[in-house]
């Protein structure tokens, strides 16, 4: 009976493992969006910004089954973000990778994002403040498989950057971290290998009736 108990939460445990990865931003200056998160910035930009709630989304999460990026950030001053301004006018923004926290991306944008597909100015269209809210698929893009991809996006290998008229090469940066431990439904599997023992223990101290 202890066998095929054990046996039968070991193989539920494949089912409990959840396809959804949460991310955070962030870099070698700290949490967020920052000027300070862009190599060899100059230091001199303030704005900042953050992933922000959308629907039931709390931010930046990842679905490893349908290969789908829901992206939720915002930065500057209005009220929904309450951050701080970009200096420059908004010029462009997108998932740049693979690369580490310290260091750039050949080549340009991976992914961008425009008024087509998410980005959104608040206030007026300078863009100084806005937000950006896309679910994006990956795809294969020439060599760069969606495998590699996925690879590098889990492996904290993607950063998030806005080109402003003050700085067109990158005003402010947040890395996307994956969070750790994760999925978050870890709990769920060990929960029921808790409980699947619970009853192997039960089962083992329950007294014998004799004859």
């Amino acid at each position: 009976m202890k066998l095929i108990l054990v046996a039968f939460w070991i193989s539920a445990l494949p089912a409990c493992h959840s396809a959804i990865w949460h991310f955070d931003l962030g870099g070698q200056g700290g949490s967020g969006l920052l000027g300070a998160n862009v190599v060899d910035h100059l230091g001199d930009s303030i704005a900042t910004g953050k992933e922000i709630p959308h629907h039931e989304v709390p931010g930046i999460l990842y679905d490893d089954v349908q290969k789908v990026l829901e992206f939720h950030v915002g930065w500057g001053s209005h009220e929904a973000i309450r951050e701080t301004d970009l200096r420059g006018l908004y010029v462009s923004s997108g998932l740049h990778g693979p690369a580490s926290m310290t260091e750039n991306a050949n080549g340009g944008p991976v992914y961008s994002f425009t008024l087509e597909n998410g980005y959104q100015p608040l206030n007026d269209p300078s863009g100084k403040t806005g937000q950006i809210h896309a679910q994006l698929r990956l795809a294969d893009i020439g060599s760069y498989t969606v495998a590699q991809q996925e690879a590098d996006l889990l492996g904290s290998r993607f950063y998030f950057s806005i080109a402003s008229t003050f700085r067109e090469g990158g005003e402010i940066r947040g890395q996307l971290l994956r969070v750790i431990p994760e999925p978050a439904h870890y709990g769920v599997a060990i929960g029921l290998l808790v409980f699947g023992w619970a009853i192997v223990a039960r089962t083992r101290n329950r007294p014998v009736l004799k004859n």
